[in-house]
């Protein structure tokens, strides 16, 4: 069991993720409202990236 936990929190995006979110954690003083706020404005941001270069790569455009 030891083993099972320490390859999964030793996965480099897992690890980063957790250091990222730490990181906006101590940024705005550990108030949850606004890591909450923040965190799904930026994942919108990413899932709205990700959708328009899906859409443009349908239309044989380049993505950016």
């Amino acid at each position: 069991m030891r083993e099972l936990i320490a390859r999964q929190l030793y996965k480099p995006s897992l690890v980063l993720l957790m250091l990222s979110l730490m990181q906006l954690m101590v940024t705005l003083d550990f108030n949850m409202a606004q890591v909450t706020l923040v965190a799904l404005v930026k994942s919108a941001r990413y899932m709205r990236r990700k959708l328009r270069c899906k859409w443009r790569g349908f239309l044989r455009v380049a993505c950016s």
